[in-house]
C-alpha cells in the first residue's frame, strides 16, 4: 500500500520520498551548554540547523539548565528565545509517569562541572568567557 501526503502547496507526495528530519534529544548539559558557552557544536545545531532536525527535550530539562546558570555566566537571552524556536519541550511528567526531581545545588555543580567538561574536550576553554 502506498501513502501520499500533500504538502503545504497540494502536491502530493509517496510515503517513499518523504525525507524524514532526524530527531535529537538534548539533555540539561547540551542546553547549559548552548546558553552559556560558545561551544560550536551544540550552537550551529540549534543556531543554524533547526530546520534540518527535530529537537526535542523535556522541561525538566529546560528546568535544570536555567537552573545551573550562573550570574556571572555570558547568558544571552536571545539564544533562550532561538532555543525555544527550535526545540519541542514536551511534560517530563507525561514522558515519565513521576513528579520531576527537585534541582539541588549539587545536581547544578554535576550539571556545570559536565558542561565545562564538554566544552574542554571539544576545543573551548573554560575561562573564555572571563577573558573577554
Amino acid at each position: 500500500m502506498k501513502i501520499y501526503v500533500k504538502d503545504d502547496n497540494g502536491n502530493n507526495h509517496n510515503s517513499n520520498n518523504i525525507r524524514r528530519k532526524k530527531s535529537i534529544t538534548l539533555s540539561s548539559e547540551n542546553i547549559l551548554a548552548y546558553l552559556i558557552t560558545e561551544e560550536d557544536k551544540i550552537n550551529t545545531l540549534i543556531l543554524c540547523k533547526g530546520s534540518e532536525y527535530d529537537f526535542i527535550t523535556t522541561d525538566h530539562a529546560v528546568y535544570e539548565a536555567l537552573g545551573a546558570v550562573k550570574p556571572n555566566d555570558d547568558f544571552k537571552l536571545n539564544k533562550l528565545t532561538k532555543f525555544f524556536e527550535v526545540v519541542k519541550v514536551v511534560s517530563y511528567a507525561n514522558v515519565f509517569r513521576k513528579e520531576k526531581p527537585i534541582l539541588t545545588e549539587k545536581r547544578v555543580e554535576d550539571l556545570r562541572n559536565k558542561t565545562m567538561k564538554l566544552q574542554n574536550l571539544n576545543g573551548g576553554n573554560e575561562n573564555d568567557k572571563q577573558n573577554k
